[in-house]
């Protein structure tokens, strides 16, 4: 009850984490604020592909969105087996999320890597193809994660207007578009309501909204 809109108290609370995932299993997690280094400053190879995907884990917790007359009431348990809330966006204790816009690469694998142009002009079924090529339980971004995903961003910041607080991310693109990882040192959340160029993060995610345009399963 005492945080404050946009406060970091609100990743700790949701326990959200960097990390490289290679085969569905976590390899090491990473420093929140800059992704080329683990939790001891050790380098991390992030771009290449060998060592893992950049993702973020957001653990398991229960969401309740309820409707009260002209309200949309929206809470958060971490709770993790409360019969009041849903777990939709959990069919396992945690969930991860590629920090980075999707690059197939040339085995045909979307991957989550830093320093890649983000892959356009496929379909949603080339993409989700894509996904299954990395193993069991790869998917691209799905309903079910983006909605807990724009709950906890209302939560987060008290607000519904993701321009005013993070900025519209990046929109001026003239039809070029921004490699991933520019934003790696730039911790959880960032972004600049005054500039069109500079992009966005969201609870770790680069480019939660702008840059390239994503397909939702």
């Amino acid at each position: 009850t005492n945080f404050t809109p946009g406060s970091s108290d609100w990743d700790n609370y949701f326990g959200i984490y960097p990390v490289l995932l290679k085969d569905g299993r976590e390899v090491v997690k990473l420093n929140p604020n800059d992704y080329t280094k683990d939790l001891n400053g050790n380098s991390v190879d992030i771009t290449s592909g060998l060592a893992g995907d950049v993702m973020i884990a957001f653990p398991k917790r229960g969401l309740r969105m309820r409707q009260n007359a002209n309200i949309l009431e929206i809470s958060f348990t971490t709770n993790p087996n409360d019969s009041n809330y849903e777990y939709f966006a959990h069919n396992q204790d945690v969930f991860y999320v590629g920090a980075y816009q999707g690059f197939i690469d040339a085995e045909g694998k979307l991957r989550s890597l830093s320093g890649k142009a983000p892959t356009t002009n496929k379909t949603i079924g080339d993409f989700r193809t894509a996904a299954h090529l990395n193993g069991s339980n790869y998917e691209q971004f799905a309903l079910y994660q983006l909605v807990y995903l724009q709950a906890i961003y209302s939560i987060k910041y008290n607000c519904l207007n993701g321009s005013k607080t993070l900025g519209n991310g990046y929109v001026q693109s003239n039809g070029s578009l921004k490699n991933s990882g520019l934003l790696n040192k730039q911790g959880y959340s960032f972004g600049n309501p005054s500039s069109d160029s500079d992009g966005l993060k969201f609870m770790g995610i680069e480019h939660f909204w702008g840059n390239a345009a994503q397909f939702i399963d």
